[in-house]
């Protein structure tokens, strides 16, 4: 008998139970202590220690729940197509400038349910301002603050690793959530804040996240300085006087003055090259692969493919606000393997369960569901095949979600 305060137990028995993307137990029982895996194996070999125990029968297959690494949960829209890059940013400028906490609180919680109802247990969501003055809305969500900051003046960086910091000590004060680093683009952050930011991250123990290019207005600014984006940046003081541009790529800029280590999250790598794929690879830096993002495909030099076959941990994430009218992860995942069927089932599971939990910092806590594990799963029905293949099945549907083992939808 297992020694533990049975008020504390919950047990559940499925069809089946993927431990993570490769192993998976037939007729399952699922043993849960405090809100984590105690035991997990076939109901057949745990039932001796079920006694006393009301068991709830789950109707379907368990798999460990969704991780959307990279999205902006307070944000209430995404930028249109139309929008240039300068007007995305003067516009995102000035959302953090004039939304009150109450109002970015109620894109919170709204983002939230949308997470919730497409099978997402934990998110990195990037966030800007100070809304979390307000306090985090008590929500079952595991929620990974990725505060976004910029900087490329002395007195610009200065004030953003002191807002950066103030904000890290509250959440981990309060100990509502979770935290990370999310620095801008390249041509935001100055290479002295970058440098900051690598020495916080490793003192603080915190995972970065941080943007490449994502279009051409981009590349012509950093590399050439100039466009309308070279002009608005210069006009708003963004930038000092004697700025000139580096001449090279963003990702050669990030690789300069930011390790890309496994804590490390790469988004929006639109622009990477051959050359890019090579020193990601061996810096062991994650790339956050999202398909939503308002560039269309034949922007992205390098595919998804590439990634994987050179051995880099791909990360799928929805990279925008959880709008009614965007995929949820789930949607995505399934929508984005059908467009890539050269990936494999198992990496694209691992695309949004495994790999984001080891680049967040969650690896031994989320992702999977072995013994010491957040109990969060979900529910498919009619489900057949291998984790990844059940995952990936248009026809399988999601019943039910659970995190920490308490039940989040009907």
């Amino acid at each position: 008998m297992i020694d533990a305060n049975q008020q504390q137990l919950k047990a559940f028995r499925a069809r089946s139970a993927a431990i993570d993307s490769s192993r998976t137990v037939q007729d399952a029982a699922i043993l849960t202590a405090r809100g984590h895996v105690l035991e997990i194996g076939p109901f057949r070999q745990l039932r001796r220690h079920l006694d006393g125990i009301e068991i709830t029968v789950l109707d379907g297959s368990v798999l460990p729940a969704l991780i959307d690494c990279y999205c902006r949960l307070e944000q209430p829209s995404q930028p249109p197509a139309s929008e240039t890059m300068a007007e995305w940013l003067r516009r995102s400028w000035e959302h953090d400038r004039s939304t009150n906490a109450g109002d970015c609180l109620a894109n919170l919680r709204a983002g939230i349910s949308r997470c919730l109802g497409g099978g997402v247990s934990c998110v990195g969501d990037v966030v800007g301002g100070e809304f979390i003055s307000a306090g985090l809305p008590r929500e079952p969500l595991r929620h990974l603050l990725m505060f976004r900051f910029s900087g490329w003046t002395d007195e610009d960086a200065a004030t953003a690793a002191q807002g950066v910091l103030k904000r890290l000590s509250r959440v981990f004060r309060t100990g509502q959530a979770m935290a990370g680093l999310s620095p801008e683009s390249a041509y935001l952050v100055s290479p002295r804040l970058l440098s900051w930011t690598s020495e916080t991250a490793l003192r603080r123990d915190v995972p970065v996240l941080t943007r490449c290019l994502e279009g051409p207005e981009e590349e012509e600014f950093l590399i050439h300085n100039r466009g309308e984006l070279a002009a608005m940046l210069s006009s708003t003081g963004r930038l000092p006087s004697d700025w000139a541009a580096p001449g090279i790529s963003s990702l050669d800029f990030l690789r300069s003055n930011l390790p890309l280590s496994r804590r490390c999250l790469l988004a929006n790598t639109n622009s990477a090259d051959e050359d890019s794929v090579e020193a990601i690879a061996m810096g062991a830096a994650s790339v956050v692969y999202t398909p939503l993002r308002r560039w269309p495909q034949d922007c992205w030099k390098i595919g998804p493919e590439r990634w994987t076959s050179a051995g880099v941990r791909l990360c799928l994430a929805t990279g925008l606000a959880c709008t009614d009218d965007s995929p949820d992860l789930l949607q995505l995942l399934r929508r984005t393997s059908r467009e890539h069927p050269g990936i494999d089932p198992r990496t694209w599971m691992r695309s949004v369960t495994e790999f984001p939990a080891e680049a967040l910092g969650l690896g031994s806590r989320a992702g999977r569901l072995e013994p010491g594990c957040f109990a969060d799963f979900i529910v498919l029905q009619d489900a057949r095949g291998t984790p990844g293949e059940m995952l990936l099945d248009d026809s399988a549907e999601l019943a039910a979600m659970y995190i920490g083992a308490n039940k989040m939808t009907d």
